[in-house]
Formats: C-alpha cells, sequence, structure tokens
C-alpha cells in the first residue's frame, strides 16, 4: 500500500513540476509549485524526515507562493 502512495506521489510530483515550468499563465504556476511543495512535503513525512517537510511546506508552500502571487497582482500584463 505504501509503495502504491510513493508511485502516485512520484507521478503527482513529476505532473505538477512539468505544468508549472510549461504554463503560460503565471499564476497557474504559481500554484502548481505550490501544491508541488505540498507533496513533497508528503514525502519528506513518509521518508521520516519532518524537519525537512516543515521546512518545505513553510518555506516553499507558504511563504515564496505568497510573495510569487503578490508580486504577479502587482505587475502590469503587457499584450503581445
Amino acid at each position: 500500500m505504501i509503495e502504491v502512495l510513493r508511485v502516485v506521489l512520484l507521478v503527482m510530483l513529476i505532473v505538477t513540476a512539468l505544468i508549472a515550468c510549461l504554463h503560460r499563465n503565471l499564476l497557474v504556476a504559481v500554484v502548481m509549485l505550490s501544491v508541488f511543495s505540498l507533496v513533497m512535503g508528503t514525502m519528506w513525512i513518509m521518508l521520516r524526515a519532518p524537519d525537512l517537510a516543515l521546512a518545505e511546506v513553510v518555506a516553499v508552500g507558504v511563504v515564496t507562493t505568497a510573495f510569487f502571487i503578490v508580486t504577479i497582482f502587482r505587475t502590469q500584463r503587457r499584450e503581445e
């Protein structure tokens, strides 16, 4: 059961990383980065590294995502 969960989480990591890198909408990319961070935090918990999980979720999942979202909304968008 644990191995199936690990495979599902690894697939989620790959999919969210690809979407974050390839999507043209910056807000979608930031949300996918946040989801990636939450899934990675879950992986760290499964690997029995709660300190890394906490750092991952707080640093990337909350703080960096908030900074990115504020930056996106404070910048002007130019149409090509």
